[in-house]
């Protein structure tokens, strides 16, 4: 008996587990999905950004 109530528990607490730890990754997984794109777009232009500045400041300097 004290085996059985064992493995139900651990089995619950085992399923509960998984089951948050999936639930927290595929939520957060869908809520940053559609900001990738934007990252793939934005990094680029603020790294250009950053360069064109330094430039700048350089040229001015010289």
């Amino acid at each position: 008996v004290a085996g059985l109530a064992y493995g139900l528990v651990a089995g619950l607490g085992y399923g509960l587990g998984a089951g948050l730890g999936y639930g927290l990754g595929a939520g957060l997984g869908a809520g940053l999905a559609p900001l990738l794109p934007v990252a793939l777009i934005l990094i680029p232009l603020l790294v250009l950004l950053i360069e064109f500045a330094l430039n700048r400041s350089r040229s001015r300097q010289a």
